[in-house]
């Protein structure tokens, strides 16, 4: 029995651009597979749907057009299939190990319901849309949240560890 985690990798877009392709890029190489890729477009007039779908990336709308990207990630993580949602911001470039970093991780301690990371504190262009160090909000979705159809919203700035 597979005992790796399927993993919801759901990235929210305004566009994109440039950055939302070394972004997938980047997913796309990761060395774990257990993973869906969601990218949820919220209503781009550039060519950011189109690079996620030739990147293999299940593309989304948001249903009432530019509404933000806590919106945007709300929207992705109701249609996610994994056990795991992992929020990457469509700037951020992760490591080869991040994903299965992630995945280990919640083998590891069963118990914890989120996790708050920093991929890199120097990102490697000055203009990256997050300035400070880029942030990702890893959730881990219960089946107790799916059954009551719980929605809950974190932003980088406020969130909770511990149960959900």
């Amino acid at each position: 029995m597979d005992k790796r985690p399927f993993i919801s990798i759901i990235v929210p877009v305004y566009n994109g651009g440039k950055f939302l392709d070394q972004c997938l890029d980047a997913l796309t190489a990761s060395f774990y597979q257990s993973y869906e890729l969601i990218v949820v477009d919220d209503g781009s007039t550039d060519d950011s749907a189109e690079i996620s779908r030739q990147k293999g990336a299940r593309v989304l709308q948001t249903p009432r057009g530019q509404s933000g990207p806590a919106a945007a990630r709300n929207y992705g993580a109701q249609k996610a299939q994994g056990g795991i949602l992992f929020f990457v911001d469509a700037d951020v470039v992760v490591q080869q190990k991040t994903v299965a970093q992630i995945a280990a991780d919640f083998l590891k301690y069963p118990d914890i319901g989120a996790v708050f990371g920093s991929y890199d504190d120097s990102p490697a262009e000055s203009n990256f849309l997050s300035l400070g160090p880029s942030q990702a909000l890893f959730l881990r979705w219960t089946r107790e949240l799916q059954e009551r159809k719980t929605t809950f919203t974190l932003s980088p700035a406020t969130f909770s560890i511990g149960r959900f």
